[in-house]
């Protein structure tokens, strides 16, 4: 996939057509959001994932997994579901912001290090924020 500044297509979709919304997640709870960031049309190619999983009993609480793809995944969670939508449209937004930061072959040696150096950063700013 190309820089996704520069690919219109770029969006948010649902993780396998949202056949996994209801199923157990990888935290244990059930999962009621559940999105790739990309290009629609070619999911193999997609730069981040975000989740929403609501815990059991033996596990209360909401848990949010989001992954930039080869770089980051972080799972965090929130006493309520308030707190775990606020957390989730922040999250949405910011991980949109960190895939337009992926380095790309096509974008040279000098712009990769450049790209993955700010990605870095803005990855650990990430982590710092939700956590």
């Amino acid at each position: 996939m190309a820089d996704l500044s520069e690919e219109a297509e770029a969006e948010w979709y649902p993780y396998e057509g949202g056949r996994t919304i209801h199923q157990l997640g990888g935290q244990g709870g059930y999962i009621l959001e559940d999105e790739e960031f990309g290009d629609p049309s070619d999911p193999e190619a997609a730069d981040a994932r975000l989740t929403l999983e609501q815990g059991r009993a033996e596990e209360p609480g909401f848990f949010l997994t989001a992954a930039v793809y080869g770089w980051m995944l972080v799972t965090v969670r929130r006493e309520t579901r308030g707190e775990a939508d606020a957390a989730y449209r922040a999250m949405r937004a910011e991980l949109t912001r960190l895939a337009a930061l992926l380095p790309y072959e096509e974008d040279g040696p000098r712009q990769i290090d450049l790209k993955a150096r700010e990605l870095t950063e803005a990855v650990a700013a990430f982590e710092i924020r939700f956590s």
